[in-house]
């Protein structure tokens, strides 16, 4: 009698395959679709401005003075907040 030799290992084509094939079991059983449009940039989000005086703003209300209740933030040019306090 001949053997066969059999080759546990795949081919890169029989990888993808089955990595397609995985891919859509999933989605199947999550009942999900991928969105078929790319999300556009949000519009109304804080200015740079805005977001550092926020900050220096909520820093003071940390304060332990009642009477001096004044916040800093210090940002560097390329928007990097370097110090609170």
């Amino acid at each position: 009698g001949t053997t066969q030799k059999t080759s546990s290992s795949s081919s890169p084509a029989d990888k993808e395959q089955q990595d397609q094939e995985f891919r859509e079991l999933l989605l199947k059983e999550a009942n999900w679709t991928p969105p078929t449009t790319v999300s556009s940039k949000r519009k109304d989000y804080l200015s740079w401005d805005d977001y550092f005086m926020a900050m220096a703003f909520l820093t003071a209300r940390r304060s332990k003075d009642p009477n001096t209740q004044v916040g800093a933030c210090i940002v560097s040019p390329d928007k990097l907040i370097l110090a609170l306090g």
